[in-house]
């Protein structure tokens, strides 16, 4: 969709040429599409967050540039340019696939127990600390915070950069 709000800006003079002033439906047109690929970015990482309601926003999304791919093939908005008009047409056919095959991502059911969200629920809680009793006027080292994993021991051959 980058690509093809890209390409309208570059065909300006071409299409000046052929249909007169369409500076400011181009610009809308590129503005749209540029528009259109930030939402779906966005969509893309709700979904991947585990957000149900994106998948439903998502698949409506997906049945409009569906929808809409025939139509642009057809009706074949830029004839008169010839190359905005092959690049149009290959990228309405790419952008259904597409969208056909996220969806059917979607709602593929879960492959394995890692991908489920209750696995990434379950992987991102932190486990309970209990505290421990220490004696009077004992040195306690510093925790080490939850978020940090602990260090892996090095072996001696780590500190040989040429080994």
């Amino acid at each position: 969709m980058v690509t093809s709000a890209a390409a309208v800006v570059l065909a300006l003079p071409e299409l000046e040429m052929f249909y007169g002033d369409v500076t400011t439906i181009a610009l809308a047109t590129a503005g749209g599409l540029a528009a259109l690929a930030a939402m779906v970015c966005w969509l893309a990482f709700r979904c991947v967050r585990g957000r149900a309601h994106t998948r439903v926003s998502t698949t409506i999304g997906c049945a409009v540039v569906v929808a809409a791919a025939p139509a642009v093939w057809l009706l074949t908005p830029t004839s008169q340019v010839a190359w905005l008009a092959t690049m149009t047409r290959v990228t309405a056919i790419i952008a259904a696939v597409v969208a056909v095959a996220a969806v059917a991502m979607l709602f593929a059911p879960q492959r394995s127990a890692r991908s489920a969200p209750s696995a990434r629920r379950a992987a991102r809680a932190t486990p309970v600390r209990v505290p421990v009793p220490v004696a009077v006027g004992a040195v306690v080292p510093p925790a080490q915070p939850s978020w940090q994993q602990p260090q892996p021991a090095l072996r001696p051959a780590d500190y040989d950069p040429f080994s």
